[in-house]
């Protein structure tokens, strides 16, 4: 951890059976992969859109693009200085310069304040500087060891604040003797991505940026990451509407490393609008934002407003508050991971295998329990009871 606040990456936790799949078996045919006859294919899906038809050997054994998790063809992928490999259409499309890095940046800070200019957001841009780094010296910095088999930060923002003499001040400063009077930000962004997506992360970046200049310090540092990282993503999946990127939002929805909050913020979004998360966001009495008492966003310790006793300092919740439509059956939302790491999305429930919690279904709890996951699907026990069901990906 360097500053006064722990380091704040955009990991991208992606998954084969979310995005990369919709898989279908089909009659004898030719793998558009390794080009061989095949007794069974199976159609796939890239994050970019791509569909392909491939031999099962091909979808399970042949190393993925580490940008829209393809399978690669031999003659047509490219190593990364890192280790990182990615196919030809990507790596023609990503994003190596410094310069062209740059540029990304302060349209993805103007396409920010145009998206969210309802809400008088601002995005710094003296005050932050925007590396493009490769994936070994991104997981360099955020100080975790690095599988170029499997990368998943794409951004990292590190903080610094000082005091009024110019000194680097730590977070017992901040909390027990003064606010800070000057920030800074480096913000790191994974080289070799497209263009698309490359802003995304780099909005997602730029929320922690906001964030941390906006909302009260303590508040601020003291956040739920998971929540906090969910924020961020929001402004991403926005951005992404905002330009058209479809895309970019489905990756976005599949990512798992928030553990649903992103999903979860995203469904609160529409019901009850972005102003009332940004409200929370800033002056929220909870620390993180739960499924099961969404009318706590109501709950603010700031400047009165309406719904409150005036000069009360607290908003409450009211006879009209919406609710969120949470759904009437268990869904199966995304698997990640492989072997006996596997995590699956029930709703918005994570699960590694043979964990039990409580999963919100209308207006009550249902106890789930993962007996087994599978590629496609997941066997689960509910409420003790000993039969067991399957529920299958949502398509």
């Amino acid at each position: 951890m360097n500053g006064p606040i722990p380091l704040i990456m955009r990991s991208l936790l992606l998954f084969v059976l979310l995005l990369a799949s919709s898989i279908t078996g089909f009659a004898a045919n030719k793998c558009s992969n390794c080009n061989k006859e095949a007794t069974e294919i199976f159609a796939i899906q890239g994050v970019g859109g791509d569909k392909r038809m491939v031999c099962l050997r091909c979808y399970l054994l042949v190393p993925r693009c580490g940008v829209c998790r393809m399978p690669l063809r031999k003659d047509s992928f490219n190593r990364l200085t890192d280790g990182r490999v990615v196919c030809g259409d990507d790596f023609k499309a990503g994003i190596f310069v410094q310069q062209d890095a740059d540029e990304i940046a302060r349209e993805t800070r103007q396409e920010l304040e145009r998206t969210f200019y309802r809400f008088s957001m601002k995005f710094p841009e003296t005050n932050v500087t925007v590396s493009l780094v490769s994936a070994d010296h991104l997981y360099q910095l955020a100080g975790q060891s690095y599988d170029p088999r499997y990368p998943e930060i794409s951004g990292l923002t590190k903080p610094t604040f000082f005091d009024e003499n110019g000194s680097e001040m730590t977070e017992l400063d901040i909390l027990t003797k003064q606010k800070p009077v000057r920030m800074e930000y480096k913000v790191y962004l994974l080289s070799g991505l497209p263009r698309a997506r490359l802003t995304a992360i780099c909005a997602h970046e730029f929320g922690h940026v906001w964030h941390l200049e906006n909302l009260p310090l303590e508040r601020s540092i003291h956040l739920e990451g998971k929540t906090r990282e969910a924020f961020c993503e929001l402004l991403s999946f926005q951005l992404m509407g905002a330009m058209s990127q479809p895309f970019e939002q489905a990756v976005i929805e599949a990512n798992l490393y928030t553990f649903g909050q992103a999903g979860l913020l995203i469904e609160v979004e529409k019901d009850f609008g972005f102003n009332r998360i940004l409200e929370w966001m800033k002056h929220g009495r909870d620390l993180q934002i739960s499924s099961d008492d969404l009318a706590r966003l109501q709950i603010l310790d700031g400047p009165s407003g309406s719904g409150g006793p005036s000069g009360s300092g607290i908003r409450y919740a009211n006879a009209n508050t919406k609710t969120l439509k949470i759904p009437d059956t268990l869904m199966l939302k995304g698997i990640m991971g492989s072997g006996n790491k596997k995590l699956a999305l029930i709703n918005n429930q994570t699960f590694s295998l043979s964990e039990t919690a409580k999963v919100k279904i209308g207006r009550t709890n249902v106890t789930v329990q993962v007996v087994e996951i599978r590629d496609g699907s997941v066997v689960i026990r509910t409420n003790g009871v000993a039969q067991t069901d399957e529920i299958f990906l949502q398509k």
